[in-house]
């Protein structure tokens, strides 16, 4: 039903084109940081495969596809394993905008959501010739991180007080675990520097490379940082 409901999302906006067959308009990329706050590592495949079915159903799938699809679950993952191992209590299981502390470490955590799909994917697309790295960076991280602290923060503010009661509380019962994630320290320290990293690298590439494609300067050690972050995930 997640994946669903993303793939929908996405289809929605699929005429708002930014690059043809490579990225547009995306309202959808509000969903990844909610479904891994609220739902976990299910929250996470749900957004790899809302992505692909986008892809597939819209028109615009092509093996940097499989670049979204990482990136997506990325989105997701990160910021519920860097929340449920460094931020959140012991008895609370669920993250809600309650005040200005809790506000801010969503916008962190929008941050953190932000990076993942902006170093992954251009990876993709500047290795199979679509579209540059830096080009692609630069868009999809602003489109992510606009979207996540705008409709984002209205949508989380809805789901999470939804998951509290009701249906959608007792499903969540059903699929949400923290285990794996909870007491996790060192390793979310090191998944959050790497992203941060990655993030800080890419800027610097953006504003003092060209946007021309398959420059090694570029692929090579993002691509070695985007390994780094992924395999971290795994910690």
């Amino acid at each position: 039903m997640l994946a669903a409901l993303f793939a929908v999302t996405a289809l929605a906006f699929k005429g708002f084109v930014i690059i043809p067959s490579i990225t547009e308009l995306r309202p959808v990329n509000a969903l990844p940081l909610i479904y891994g706050l609220l739902f976990g590592h299910l929250g996470a495949v749900a957004s790899a495969l809302g992505n692909l079915f986008g892809d597939s159903v819209g028109g615009t799938l092509t093996f940097a596809s499989a670049g979204g699809m990482i990136g997506n679950f990325a989105m997701a993952y990160i910021p519920y394993k860097i929340w449920g191992a460094l931020l959140c209590k012991a008895d609370e299981d669920i993250f809600l905008l309650t005040g200005a502390k809790s506000y801010f470490w969503y916008f962190v955590l929008a941050l953190l959501s932000a990076i993942p799909a902006a170093v992954i994917i251009p990876l993709f697309t500047d290795a199979l010739g679509f579209v540059s790295y830096n080009i692609l960076f630069g868009i999809i991280f602003v489109n992510n991180f606009l979207v996540e602290c705008t409709l984002g923060v209205v949508l989380y503010g809805f789901f999470s007080r939804a998951c509290l009661k009701g249906k959608l509380a007792a499903v969540r019962k059903l699929v949400f675990s923290m285990e794996g994630v909870r007491g996790k320290r060192v390793a979310a320290l090191v998944l959050a520097a790497n992203t941060f990293i990655a993030f800080g690298l890419s800027l610097f590439l953006f504003f003092s490379y060209s946007n021309e494609p398959g420059q090694l300067s570029i692929l090579v050690p993002m691509g070695i940082l985007a390994t780094t972050m992924l395999l971290s995930m795994l910690k």
